[in-house]
């Protein structure tokens, strides 16, 4: 452990005498903490804490997000390099807390029983193997996926081959039942800052585009559906790309904007959530808090037109998580006078955290030629 995790770790228990508890992320992880001893402090935003306890003489690793929520527990099990690596984090938080949700035994069951019922199959090796793994490990490990339906980590430590297949749930990675996940995002998408954008961004400059005339359109992808896409429509001036936002180009503006969120303002929205019980939650946030949200959980964005009019362009913005294997569903009801600069509001009906992993693969297409949207 380096002197700055030290540092932290420290400065944890000497605030955890004088501070209020945190908030936990979920009802596990704060059920967790209790059954590992795991002291209640104000602890400090963005911490990442190896040694906050210890079960059965492994350390217990502890992370809080940019307010200051706890967001995991689990054993010390992977370092930074190696999860940054796989660029899926969600795994690798998933075998640290459940390894020690089994150890603890939070809900009276067996360890055989718990994993049948969450489908967690251990294909080769042990449990005690798998749980001897460090941040220190000399390991080589790689990721299967079935997308959208399961992972398979395997692993060798010391000679030992280990293979453990996991469901593709967002519930289960995450350790929340839809109704928590629901909350989550009802408190934690008006947290996110909106910051009015530029339309022009030389990123841009060096994607695949396809040419109409004085439009160029990026090369997307599908969701679902042809009509439901991810193309962004671009102006070129003296080799400066942007994107086209104008009264002139209303389909073309709305998509760039539902995908984006890059508008001279912010865009206040009216959206209800619709929750599981038959629940709704009526939020004002802007159309930017809500991407910045999805952008943040590393969810790609597309967006369909289903009708318009001269006043209204009706559609769906799909926020697809494959890490997760989840999808938010934003329908939409943009004013075309927010193009001339009026100041008007989206009215939005957003369902969250819809599980895919039962959705027959035939529903999903990717890699399409795309074509240009026509105003």
């Amino acid at each position: 452990m380096n002197w700055l995790r030290t540092l932290l770790i420290a400065t944890g228990v000497l605030v955890a005498l004088q501070g209020t508890a945190n908030t936990f992320r979920t009802a596990l992880l704060e059920r967790m903490a209790s059954a590992a001893g795991i002291a209640k402090a104000e602890l400090p935003a963005n911490a990442d804490m190896d040694s906050v306890a210890v079960i059965k003489g492994k350390p217990v690793h502890l992370r809080t997000n940019a307010w200051g929520d706890v967001v995991h527990i689990g054993y010390s099990m992977f370092n930074s390099q190696l999860v940054a690596h796989y660029h899926n984090p969600y795994i690798f938080d998933f075998l640290e807390r459940y390894l020690l949700e089994l150890d603890l035994g939070l809900d009276n069951r067996d360890k055989q029983t718990r994993m049948r019922v969450d489908r967690v199959t251990l294909v080769k090796g042990s449990l005690a193997q798998l749980q001897s793994i460090t941040p220190l490990s000399d390991i080589t490990l790689t990721i299967d996926e079935k997308e959208r339906k399961m992972y398979r980590v395997n692993c060798t430590i010391a000679g030992n081959e280990l293979s453990i297949t996991v469901p593709a749930n967002c519930q289960l990675l995450l350790g929340a039942n839809a109704v928590e996940l629901e909350q989550n995002f009802s408190h934690n998408v008006m947290r996110f800052m909106t910051i009015a954008g530029d339309d022009a961004v030389s990123d841009w400059s060096t994607l695949k585009v396809s040419r109409a005339g004085n439009t160029l359109i990026t090369d997307g992808d599908i969701y679902m559906s042809q009509a439901i896409r991810n193309s962004l429509y671009l102006r070129e001036d003296n080799g400066v790309r942007r994107l086209i936002c104008s009264p002139n180009a209303p389909s073309r503006s709305t998509c760039n904007i539902m995908l984006t969120g890059v508008f001279a303002d912010e865009l206040p929205m009216e959206l209800v959530l619709n929750r599981y019980g038959n629940q709704r939650d009526t939020l004002d946030v802007t159309l930017q808090q809500f991407i910045a949200y999805c952008k943040t959980e590393g969810a790609s964005l597309y967006f369909g037109i289903k009708e318009r009019s001269e006043q209204m362009i009706k559609g769906t913005l799909f926020a697809y998580n494959g890490n997760l294997s989840c999808t938010h569903m934003l329908s939409v009801e943009f004013p075309l006078s927010l193009l001339d600069g009026a100041k008007e509001t989206i009215r939005a009906t957003a369902y969250v955290y819809i599980p895919l992993d039962h959705i027959a693969d035939k529903f999903f297409i990717q890699n399409y030629n795309p074509t240009l949207l026509y105003d």
